[in-house]
């Protein structure tokens, strides 16, 4: 699949749409600026929006997005960045060695470690990975 880069106002659009729709909220209240985690999402959340992410892109995201870049600013620059790099500069294609599902089964994995935690452990966590304090 093609895919025409797309400027970050756009993709920073999309995830302030995103993001109102799933919370249930305008986005003319979202803030780019502040953390998904101010918002209230949940890991299961953020699974979903990568997931999406990578439909709309056409191209594997690590599961680990949100908290790697977590504000619809920081998001959507690093996704400028990626989806703009020309097919020289892009990053070398993994190797054939890795099964074509293993990404999907280690979310998988992912997602039922997490489903094992109370939503207060994972906020905790995330909490202590971006570095905030609860």
């Amino acid at each position: 699949m093609n895919v025409s880069p797309q400027p970050s106002a756009s993709m920073k659009t999309w995830l302030i749409e995103w993001l109102g729709t799933e919370l249930g909220v305008a986005p003319s209240t979202i803030d780019p600026a502040q953390t998904f985690l101010n918002f209230g999402l949940n890991s299961v959340q953020a699974m979903t929006m990568v997931g999406d992410l990578e439909t709309k892109l056409g191209v594997r995201l690590s599961p680990t997005l949100a908290w790697d870049y977590p504000s619809i600013e920081t998001l959507s620059a690093h996704l400028d960045d990626r989806i703009t790099q020309t097919p020289e500069t892009k990053a070398p294609a993994a190797p054939a060695a890795i099964r074509p599902d293993s990404s999907a089964s280690d979310a998988a994995a992912l997602l039922a470690e997490l489903d094992m935690l109370s939503d207060q452990d994972v906020d905790s966590l995330l909490s202590q990975y971006l570095g905030e304090s609860k």
